[in-house]
């Protein structure tokens, strides 16, 4: 293979992860309004779910500032492209693993949120990414960073053996079919449409969507290492960029429908503290917000009625 092909292949590299960072800031930039409205807004004390929520919507900042030193950095040298690879690998596997418990309570809650449904899918979980983090260690052993020695490349150049990264992507892969397929069989049952319901309707669209997406990038990535050695990590960041924009978005929808759910709780519940006689104006479904009540008494038809609809 030539040096100028080997070249053309690792800039194809640089340019899809400095994409993925665009991607990234520019989804900040649409959402940080609704961040601010839906994660931060009246809080007091921490919660898990805001926790949860940092990690998932902050490490990959994280991770492409690493990124992108290691693409363009000057000043770089074996050693310290080394070490780069092996904190962004470890990066990347932990902050996938936080963010994909999201996708995980997810599908337990479209199951009922039963103990024994959620003791099912952690034993699932473990099962799936423990291999993941062990071949992670021994992928992360095996692969070498190296500074270019000539050529117009900058940062480092990572070369190593695809088999266990197509291994790890296959279990992946395998890790979120599963979920679609679960998604898929309890939105579909015959007794009640999940996807025809507000709650239950927001986890299956959602659900079905995310991961398909996530399957197809997985998929593509195991397809781009069987193509060329250079392309070995053409897709590891945009995955991770895509599974944090995605996660951040179930975020905001599930907070923005509580939110929207308890409004609504907030009016019913107003709607029993009507005073007899008085007009009040709710939702169309509410019919006792919207009518006149009685302004007469059966005794008293002549006399009005002390109230605010009295005449």
């Amino acid at each position: 293979m030539s040096v100028i092909l080997h070249e053309q292949r690792v800039l194809i590299t640089v340019y899809f992860d400095v994409a993925s960072a665009c991607i990234l800031s520019y989804d900040y930039l649409l959402t940080f309004s609704s961040e601010m409205s839906l994660i931060w807004n009246g809080y007091g004390n921490w919660t898990l779910f805001q926790v949860l929520f940092v990690l998932s919507r902050y490490m990959p900042f994280a991770d492409a500032v690493i990124v992108l030193y290691g693409h363009f950095g000057s000043n770089t040298t074996d050693t310290s492209c080394q070490r780069l690879n092996v904190a962004l690998g470890w990066m990347f596997t932990v902050g996938q693993v936080l963010t994909e418990t999201t996708f995980l309570m997810r599908t337990w809650a479209m199951w009922g949120a039963t103990r024994r449904v959620g003791a099912l899918l952690v034993a699932f979980f473990l099962a799936s990414w423990i291999p993941c983090i062990i071949l992670e260690g021994i992928i992360l052993k095996l692969f070498v960073a190296t500074r270019p020695k000539s050529g117009p490349l900058l940062g480092c150049v990572k070369r190593g053996n695809a088999t266990l990264v197509r291994i790890q992507d296959a279990t992946i892969l395998l890790y979120w079919s599963v979920l679609l397929v679960l998604m898929m069989l309890k939105g579909g049952s015959p007794r009640k449409r999940l996807s025809s319901t507000g709650f239950y309707g927001l986890l299956y669209r959602d659900g079905i969507t995310y991961c398909g997406i996530l399957c197809c990038v997985v998929t593509a990535n195991m397809i781009a290492t069987a193509v060329a050695p250079e392309y070995l990590k053409l897709l590891i960041f945009f995955q991770h960029v895509i599974l944090s924009v995605l996660t951040n978005r179930i975020l905001f929808r599930l907070r923005q429908y509580n939110q929207r759910t308890s409004s609504h709780a907030d009016i019913d519940a107003l709607s029993a503290l009507v005073p007899e006689g008085a007009m009040a104006f709710g939702r169309q479904e509410n019919i006792n917000l919207v009518d006149l009540q009685p302004r007469h008494s059966d005794d008293t038809e002549d006399e009005p009625q002390e109230g605010l609809g009295a005449v």
